[in-house]
């Protein structure tokens, strides 16, 4: 390819991040090599694995930085190193459980900069679901995050056969992070003391997270139906195996005692009451140590949570967006996927 004409193309950083995901790493490292259309770094964030996952990248793709931390910094800890490391003008955020199409990344670059005059930051691809030999499935994980009233968020389409109902591209209200790309703007924009992401929220919600604080500051997320992935979805996290634990279901009260505003709350106590009961109580008459260890853990975080809220006041204070309408928006669109199942 002629230099120049290189030069031109979309540079962008990968941040592969792993824990113990050994058996996913080759059909996502291979993935990522196979990119057309962009200049690519990769950088592979181990997070103290035990499978002989670094090990096994080292002697495999000895072109990747492999960045190797002594102790497990989740999913957000990895991805503020990455942005602090990052050479290219994108990162992207990637899972090791998923596999790109080979212009997954141009299509992604390509929306964000056709829609830079909408202050578009991030954008995330269509994902569906594959199975854990890799195989691709028609059902659906992500268009997009949907926020409701009652706080919890919902994956946009997630577990719906593919029959083109999200072909379009258009704005969301948030991308997921398990193959999300950033603009090094809106990561420049949204650091604080606490990070670029927040590491109270060391595995779950911490895209949920960056969504509120890039909507206060008037940041857009989008969705480009042309660049798609697969997914087999938190390989690396244990809830896919016990179902439900403390830091997911606290995830959603930690967003809002870090980012809400007290009067938004109150107006919604109703919605918030009655979902949240209704999403618990189930689970926890399966599992009554749930009942110890919700309150536990929430005790625990709420001092961390107000020091961030605390350290992230000034996104806030200079808000762009109305909240309360970002979330309304987010309701009608949830409407509309539920037309769908």
């Amino acid at each position: 390819m002629n230099g120049s004409l290189e030069h031109d193309l979309p540079f962008i950083t990968a941040a592969v991040v792993n824990w113990n995901g050994l058996k996913h790493l080759p059909g996502c490292l291979d993935s990522l090599r196979g990119q057309q259309g962009v200049r690519l770094e990769i950088l592979l964030i181990d997070n103290a694995s035990s499978d002989g996952s670094a090990d096994w990248a080292r002697a495999n793709y000895p072109d990747i930085i492999l960045m190797e931390n002594r102790a497990n910094r989740g999913y957000a800890g990895a991805l503020n190193q990455a942005a602090d490391r990052m050479r290219g003008d994108f990162l992207l955020a990637l899972n090791t459980d998923i596999r790109m199409q080979p212009t997954f990344l141009a299509e992604l670059a390509c929306c964000i900069r056709d829609h830079a005059a909408e202050r578009c930051g991030y954008a995330m691809g269509k994902a569906r679901f594959m199975t854990e030999d890799g195989r691709p499935t028609p059902r659906l994980y992500s268009t997009g995050h949907l926020f409701a009233r009652n706080r919890l968020v919902y994956n946009r389409g997630n577990g719906q056969i593919d029959r083109g109902q999200y072909d379009r591209e258009e704005r969301v209200p948030g991308a997921n992070a398990a193959a999300a790309l950033f603009r090094r703007d809106v990561l420049e924009d949204l650091r604080t003391e606490v990070g670029v992401f927040d590491e109270l929220f060391f595995l779950y919600g911490n895209d949920v997270d960056f969504d509120w604080l890039a909507a206060y500051r008037g940041w857009a997320a989008y969705y480009c139906p042309t660049a798609v992935c697969y997914h087999v979805g938190e390989a690396s996290s244990h809830i896919s195996r016990k179902g439900f634990d403390a830091p997911f279901v606290n995830a959603r009260f930690l967003m809002m005692i870090k980012n809400d505003r007290p009067l938004d709350v109150l107006l919604d106590l109703p919605f918030i009451m009655r979902r949240n009961i209704a999403d618990l109580a189930p689970k926890l008459v399966r599992n009554p140590w749930l009942l110890w260890a919700i309150p536990t853990h929430l005790a625990r975080s709420l001092g961390p949570a107000l020091r961030s809220r605390w350290k992230t006041r000034q996104l806030r204070r200079n808000s762009a967006t109305d909240i309360r309408e970002w979330m309304r928006w987010s309701t009608r669109l949830l409407r509309e996927s539920s037309r769908f199942n």
